[in-house]
């Protein structure tokens, strides 16, 4: 099932939380700034090959385990493989200053570092995605919201010791990390009796018109957390080349301190808002107010060249924290929909990632190239602007606009709605239907009548009328009536 589980620990929420704030803040101490890379003259064309490869590394084990899901998730419940990330994190990283070393050492210490923290923090990322898959929707909104507020103080902790000690507090973050949350996933496997990452649970969607539903709301997110991540990748480049690298470590601390303070305040009103869902119209004005933020970050880009004395480190903390609160809100889209859609949970959460890592480097690479063919000039830089202002007005106008968000709502596993599938299986399993009847007897629970069962299904209608005796007669009831008040009347979650 594994939508709400009736289990609530504010334990698990922060340990969640702070493994999501820590993993984040390596991200950034690792590949946001070049302190850590600052041993070497060529810093920052170590630090843009790391990237790149660690992205591309993390963006093929992220489409290999979707697509390869029940592999994938049998590998993933073996103890060892969340450490062994931790361990190949925490080395590569140790290692990655050595890439400014000359060839042939160098180069080969780039890619693979990079290869090994790519394929090392997907991982992570499935692990965490599974866990928040496995508790309430409430729990996972304060779980991110805690990650979100963390990331970026932490960040600052980082960036703010200098080259040596940066590098061994980033180095440490995997670990502390995986250890944060392998101690969260014993606590929901202890309180839900559930295996957390296995597959046992996992079954294909009997309904087609769910299987569609999924398959739709999916791809629109995906295609969705790219734009935006392309649209802050590209900015940020931007900024980056502006004057916050000449400025060094304390203007980006400093930027980094601001966007803490705005990502802990977003972080607090988007979560708040989600948590105390009631109708529609929360939704609705997180969504906008979060458009907007994104909006006015991209669009103070140009603003260090219009006005020298502004610089850089205001629109990049904006842009940086307004990227966050985004963040946040599709994170909890993606929590969701594994929650509701639990029998695709590792393909749902491992397709959505990808789009959001494809994103950012195709951003990267735009601004990269920008940078090289024509530099700092105003037109390239306002030619950059005008295109991550489309792709994100395109990715929240278009794309994931207020018909697709009302979609996502309406599957939105909230504790003030219990889930109707829920309440199906749960009938399923206590009364042993069979495959079949179970397919047949949700149709019916929907309020299908032969005709449509047996056009859907491409079987007879007599066999049809067979199977619904077989379900009245282990059900104990005589009509389809009795059948929706046995459904609305059952309790999966043993309130």
């Amino acid at each position: 099932m594994g939508l709400c589980f009736g289990f609530s620990s504010p334990a698990t929420v922060a340990l969640l939380g702070c493994a999501l704030g820590l993993n984040s803040a390596w991200v950034g101490a690792v590949f946001q700034n070049v302190g850590i890379f600052s041993f070497g003259g060529n810093a920052e064309s170590v630090l843009d090959a790391v990237y790149l490869v660690s992205i591309a590394a993390l963006i093929v084990t992220l489409l290999l385990i979707g697509f390869l899901e029940h592999r994938a998730g049998r590998l993933l419940a073996r103890p060892p493989v969340l450490w062994g990330s931790a361990a190949l994190t925490a080395l590569s990283t140790a290692l990655m200053p050595l890439g400014a070393l000359e060839p042939p050492e160098g180069p080969l210490i780039m890619a693979a570092t990079g290869v090994l923290s790519g394929i090392a923090s997907g991982v992570f990322l499935m692990y965490f995605g599974m866990a928040l898959s496995r508790v309430s929707l409430r729990e996972a909104v304060g779980a991110v919201a805690i990650g979100q507020m963390a990331s970026p103080l932490l960040l600052v902790t980082a960036v703010a010791l200098g080259a040596a000690p940066g590098l061994a507090i980033s180095a440490a973050l995997p670990a502390g990390a995986a250890t944060l949350l392998w101690f969260a996933i014993k606590r929901i496997r202890a309180a839900s009796s559930i295996s957390v990452i296995g597959l046992d649970d996992q079954r294909p969607p009997v309904d087609a018109d769910e299987r569609h539903q999924v398959a739709r709301l999916v791809f629109r997110i995906s295609l969705c957390v790219g734009l935006v991540g392309f649209a802050h990748e590209l900015m940020r480049t931007l900024y980056i080349q502006m004057d916050i690298a000449t400025a060094g470590a304390h203007a980006y601390a400093l930027a980094q301190a601001l966007v803490g303070a705005a990502a802990v305040i977003g972080a607090v009103l988007v979560g708040v808002a989600m948590m105390s869902v009631k109708t529609l119209s929360m939704p609705r004005l997180c969504y906008w107010g979060i458009t907007f933020f994104l909006m006015v970050g991209i669009l103070l880009g140009p603003a260090p060249l219009l006005w020298g004395p502004l610089g850089s480190v205001t629109p990049y903390a904006v842009n940086q924290a307004a990227h966050s609160c985004f963040s946040l809100f599709m994170w909890i889209m993606s929590a969701a929909l594994c929650q509701r859609f639990s029998s695709t949970r590792v393909r749902t959460f491992a397709l959505i990632r990808a789009g959001w890592a494809i994103g950012p480097l195709i951003g990267l690479l735009l601004g990269r190239f920008a940078l090289m063919a024509a530099g700092l000039a105003a037109p390239a830089v306002y030619g950059c602007m005008l295109v991550a202002v489309f792709a994100a007005f395109f990715a929240m106008g278009a794309v994931f606009n207020e018909r697709v968000l009302m979609e996502t709502m309406d599957v939105l596993p909230l504790e003030r709605r219990e889930r109707f599938q829920d309440r199906c299986r749960f009938v399923i399993e206590r009364y042993g239907l069979s495959e079949r009847e179970g397919e047949i007897m949700i149709m019916f629970a929907k309020g299908r009548n032969l005709a449509y069962i047996q056009e859907e299904l491409f079987i007879s209608k007599s066999t049809v009328s067979t199977h619904r005796q077989h379900i009245y007669k282990k059900l104990g009831i005589h009509s389809q009536q009795e059948l929706l008040d046995l459904v609305q009347a059952a309790d999966p979650y043993g309130k």
